[in-house]
Formats: structure tokens, C-alpha cells, sequence
């Protein structure tokens, strides 16, 4: 309740504060490309460090660990293997977890992307009374962690029918991710200006057909993308999955987190590196931008 309470004010302070903007018309001048100088070369070698260092560190951490025959070994040519790995693509219990945790994601990712792209255009575009506390809402889950959702799904479950089934994970996913797909889609709209609405209803479009044809279009990019970093957070979700498991619910990072408990180090890493690695290729596949006609 505490940070409910906490969580309510930063937001009440935020539509305070983005009630202060100006909608300023848009150039269509491409943007200009900031000149470096002697700088560019000591800015690029920073840059990629900081890059290097966060992200593929942690991935060779992984494949080192996935490859040792145990942990701790010095790392020669004697001591690789590909067992772990084998290991971790046969075990039934991680396989099961895997096929649960997608078949999750992917309905999240659908459902919270319809719902933060419905969300987004009615709290950016329209006027509706109460369209800024609907945003603020449905941030809201974002600033409560991840087990205080699950323990009040655990308590609306028995009431819903929802109890010990795997729909209860994907509520508690619908809760805790609509508010990605919603950052995603405010962004895009929040900075564009409304003209081209206003040239759809000059041309004789009605609200209805404004809002979806030019509004809905436009944000349907970030729509899709936060869909995916969803889709992409779900299969990994560790938090909510824990608390809400079932008989035949098991999920991908329950499957880890028991290998790790159990000792089973290598194996935890090798499951850990294919999610990465898969998540990346996912994330990259969809924000890539398309080739130059």
C-alpha cells in the first residue's frame, strides 16, 4: 500500500508537469547530424566500451560457464564440453518450460499490444475526460514490483476461476507489461503534432476514422515493437511466474532458477546464454529499419 501511495503521487506529479507542454508544429527538414570533430574518435571508443563492458561480458560469462565442465576448472581445451548444452535442450522439465513460456509471451505480447496501442491514442489524441488519468493508470503497475502483483493475483484468482492454471501467469503478464507497449506508442504520438488529424477531418473524416486512420497507423511501429520487448521480457519473467506456479505451468525461468538451486550451474547457464541470444536476435529482427529505396 505504501508504494501504491508512492507510486500514485509520482504519477499525479507527471500529468502535472505534462499539462505545462506546447504543441509545436513538426519540420519536415531531415535532422542534422551533430559534427564531432576531435572528439568523434575519443566519443566512439567511450561509447562502445560502455557497450562492450554491459552487455557482451555478460553473455561470454555465460558461454564460459555453459562450456566448463564444472565451475571453477581453469578454462583449457580439456575442460569444454557441449554436455551442458545437450543437457539443457533434453531435460523434459526445461523443455516443458519452454514451450509454456512462449506460448505465454506470445499471447501477452498480442494482448498487451492491443490494449497499450488502444491506451496510448485515447490518453494522446483525444480529449475524453479522465484520457491522462487513464495513461497514469495504466502506468501504474510499473512502479509496484513484480511480487506484490503476483501476491494480489494470487488473491483474485480463487474468485475468477483462475486458480492453479497457467491464464493466471498470463493476467499477472497483462498487468505488469501493457505498461511497455504504452511507453512505446505515447512517445511516438506525444511528439507529433495533430495536424495531420485535422487535415483528415478538413478532408470530411469523422473522430472515429481520424483517430484510426491517422493516429492508429502511426503508432502501429511502436505498437508492434513494445509487443515485442514484451513478448521478449515474458519468455525470461522470473518474479511472477515463482509466486503463481502450477501443476503443468511450469515457465522457462522457473526452470532455470530450479537448475541454479540445484546446483546445477552449467546447465542454468547454457538455458540463460539461449534466451539471450534468442531475445537479441528477436529485439534486433524487429527494430531493424528497412532498406533505403
Amino acid at each position: 500500500v505504501v508504494l501504491l501511495v508512492l507510486a500514485i503521487g509520482a504519477l499525479l506529479l507527471n500529468m502535472l508537469i505534462g499539462r505545462r507542454g506546447w504543441e509545436l508544429d513538426a519540420s519536415s527538414a531531415p535532422p542534422q547530424v551533430l559534427v564531432l570533430g576531435r572528439a568523434r574518435a575519443v566519443t566512439g571508443t567511450v561509447v562502445w566500451a560502455l557497450v562492450l563492458i554491459i552487455t557482451v561480458l555478460p553473455l561470454l560469462a555465460l558461454l564460459v560457464q555453459a562450456l566448463l565442465r564444472a565451475p571453477g576448472v581453469p578454462l583449457v581445451w580439456e575442460n569444454l564440453t557441449f554436455d551442458h548444452l545437450v543437457r539443457a535442450l533434453t531435460t523434459q522439465t526445461a523443455l516443458d518450460g519452454a514451450k509454456n513460456s512462449v506460448m505465454l509471451a506470445v499471447l501477452a505480447a498480442v494482448i498487451c499490444g492491443v490494449l497499450g496501442l488502444g491506451i496510448g491514442v485515447l490518453s494522446t489524441r483525444t480529449s475524453l475526460r479522465g484520457s491522462r488519468a487513464l495513461g497514469g493508470a495504466a502506468m501504474l503497475p510499473q512502479s509496484i514490483p513484480g511480487i506484490v502483483i503476483a501476491v494480489a493475483w494470487l488473491i483474485i484468482a480463487p474468485r475468477i476461476g483462475l486458480f492453479n492454471t497457467a491464464w493466471l501467469i498470463l493476467a499477472a503478464y497483462v498487468t505488469s507489461f501493457t505498461a511497455l507497449v504504452v511507453q512505446a506508442v505515447n512517445a511516438p504520438l506525444a511528439s507529433t503534432p495533430s495536424s495531420a488529424e485535422e487535415a483528415a477531418r478538413v478532408s470530411g473524416a469523422g473522430r472515429v476514422r481520424a483517430l484510426f486512420d491517422i493516429s492508429c497507423r502511426m503508432a502501429l511501429p511502436a505498437a508492434l515493437s513494445g509487443a515485442v520487448i514484451v513478448a521478449v521480457t515474458a519468455v525470461r519473467e522470473l518474479t511472477l511466474s515463482v509466486l503463481l506456479l502450477s501443476p503443468g505451468s511450469q515457465t522457462l525461468g522457473v526452470a532455470i532458477f530450479s537448475f541454479q538451486q540445484a546446483g546445477a550451474f552449467s546447465t542454468a547457464a547454457a538455458w540463460s546464454l539461449i534466451v539471450a541470444i534468442v531475445g537479441i536476435a528477436v529485439i534486433g529482427f524487429a527494430t531493424r529499419r528497412p532498406a533505403d529505396t
